[in-house]
Order: C-alpha cells, then structure tokens, then sequence
C-alpha cells in the first residue's frame, strides 16, 4: 500500500550516497526522509533524542537527531516521514508524521 507524504511532498528526498560522502554538500537544506525506527541511542533533557533508523528506500542506517522541541514518542519498527535539515554534520528532525 503506498502512503502519501502530505507533509513533505515538496521536498527532495534526503540523499543518503551524498550524506555519507560530503555532508557538507546537503547542509542547511531540507529533505524528506522515510525511514523506520531502529532504536533510541540516547535521550538528553532539553536536547533530545538521538535515534537509529533505516531508510524505508534503501535500507541503510542513519542516525537522526530529534529535538526536544519536535516532541514524539518512538518505538522500534514506527514508520515516520522526517522533515530533516543537515546541520553541524547531523541529520536533524524538523517535523515528522508517524504512518
């Protein structure tokens, strides 16, 4: 069944080849990303979460950060579109929408 990303569409999606080669080149820009929960890597107060996801599209294993602003309860195997940003070197959650 194919589910729609209303909350994302317009965005590219996130380029996981580039990331691992030049994070530089994908920084300050927006992305989509699909991906499922691996597992939380750690959780600071006031920070937050530091997850362990896998591309919906490819498989491959990314770690995001999302902020505490942004809010969200994860579980292994929860399907999310990601509104991401690379910043610093890290992939960061700016909105995202469980499916």
């Amino acid at each position: 069944m194919l589910v729609r990303n209303h909350l994302h569409e317009s965005l590219e999606p996130f380029n996981v080849a580039t990331y691992q080669r030049s994070p530089n080149e994908l920084q300050g820009n927006h992305y989509n990303l699909d991906a499922q929960i691996e597992a939380q890597l750690r959780w600071d107060e006031g920070f937050g979460r530091l997850l362990k996801v896998k591309t919906v599209s490819t498989g491959e294993h990314l770690s995001v950060l999302v902020p505490d602003k942004v809010g969200g309860d994860f579980n292994a195997g929860q399907r999310f579109h990601f509104k991401v940003m690379v910043k610093d070197g890290l992939i960061q959650v700016e909105d995202l929408e469980k499916y």
